[in-house]
């Protein structure tokens, strides 16, 4: 079983023992595999970006959790404490997130449409870590930069809060042998008007 870690440090650098056991909380978020690869502050809770999967063998999904002041996993969050975006039954992963001005949370990664395409995926959650609905009608939208393995990674709000720039890269086919056949970055820029 891999499980996400989180630990909390006091502002002298010191592990804080008001969270989890002794600073550290360690959860399984009742998964075989739970990997975290981002955490933001939403209001005084912690809400992690991640992939995961339920069995051994299974595709892993995009993963958040939200968890409260002191460690615990906050079971208001998606379905009880834990959502998962299963984009088409492929693997999908997440490496950022954003807490919006109105709560919501944004995440980016990517997402695999078919067994041999991965794009950029944007997730929409609502505050409680539900499916945005506004955002594509599910709260995922695929980014196809016309690569076999699309993915972004990183994320940053504008100053004035009403953009999202995402960074990413096309990639490219493994199987074509070039001095050229490089992964492109791509630059991705969208209002926060869903």
């Amino acid at each position: 079983v891999v499980t996400a870690v989180l630990f909390k440090l006091t502002s002298n650098g010191q592990f804080d023992s008001s969270f989890g056991t002794n600073g550290v909380v360690s959860h399984a978020l009742g998964l075989r595999i739970a990997e975290a690869y981002d955490v933001a502050l939403q209001g005084s809770n912690l809400v992690i970006a991640g992939y995961g999967r339920q069995a051994t063998a299974a595709t892993v999904d995009i993963l958040s959790a939200r968890f409260l002041p002191d460690g615990t996993l906050d079971k208001t969050y998606g379905e009880g404490g834990v959502t998962l975006i299963d984009v088409a039954g492929q693997d999908d992963r997440s490496r950022t997130l954003k807490i919006l001005p109105d709560q919501h949370v944004l995440i980016v990664g990517q997402g695999k449409p078919t067994a041999t395409s991965q794009d950029g995926a944007v997730v929409l959650l609502t505050p409680n870590g539900r499916r945005e609905t506004k955002l594509n009608g599910n709260g995922v939208t695929l980014l196809d930069f016309s690569g076999p393995t699309d993915a972004l990674f990183g994320l940053v709000l504008s100053p004035d809060l009403t953009q999202a720039m995402t960074v990413g890269w096309k990639g490219v086919n493994t199987q074509e042998i070039s001095p050229t056949n490089n992964d492109d970055a791509r630059v991705v820029r969208f209002p926060l008007s869903f």
